[in-house]
């Protein structure tokens, strides 16, 4: 596996796919970018960092930041060679990372894929500094959504075709999860081609203890 393979949906053929999930990113680093534009130095870490892409957004546009990144896959160390981040293969569930460390914190599409919030939502608290910034986004699971899947795919299986993997959770159920442990939900954006297609939902929230 290279390195644009670890998210294939931004190097789709499908036009449409691509532009959503560049959509995400766009969308994504401006409900961070009022804190981003700060002249102090700020810690910056992608869960689930993929290829890269949100990193190089974000170096590209903001020059106040320590950036991070990390991702379970292997391939992820890769990305090193096109991004000044410290990029490590780790678990969300076990971050080697100080408490307190991070002021921003992206996590994009990366939540859904665990069976239990628990123990990942309890880490990105842990390094979270208080009044920190947590972005999230993840598909909506709604009719349209698993439609789209059909279409792109071929399939409704989660698991089988082209970028498979389970969500156990919808984006309701992500967000009630993290407002019941501490965060205050500060904006909700769609990520969608017109109005009536919301196929993925972005927040961001903001630790409060």
């Amino acid at each position: 596996m290279n390195v644009g393979e670890i998210v294939p949906e931004y190097n789709s053929k499908n036009i449409f796919v691509r532009g959503l999930f560049y959509q995400r990113l766009k969308i994504a680093v401006k409900l961070a970018s009022l804190k981003l534009k700060t002249k102090e130095k700020l810690n910056v870490i992608d869960l689930g960092c993929g290829n890269g892409n949100l990193l190089k957004i974000l170096e590209s546009n903001f020059k106040n930041l320590n950036t991070y990144g990390v991702d379970i896959l292997p391939e992820v160390l890769k990305i090193k060679e096109f991004v000044r981040a410290e990029v490590k293969i780790c678990d969300l569930r076990m971050l080697n990372f100080p408490d307190n460390f991070f002021d921003v914190i992206f996590c994009l599409d990366t939540l859904e894929h665990f069976k239990s919030l628990t123990e990942p939502l309890a880490e990105i608290k842990r390094i979270l500094k208080k009044d920190g910034l947590f972005i999230v986004s993840g598909p909506t699971e709604s009719l349209l959504y698993k439609t789209g899947r059909f279409l792109i795919k071929g399939t409704f299986s989660m698991e089988k075709g082209p970028c498979a993997g389970t969500h156990f959770h919808n984006t309701k159920e992500i967000e009630k999860f993290i407002l019941n442990n501490n965060f205050k939900l500060l904006k909700r954006k769609n990520v969608s081609p017109i109005p009536f297609l919301i196929f993925f939902k972005i927040y961001s929230f903001c630790k409060l203890v």
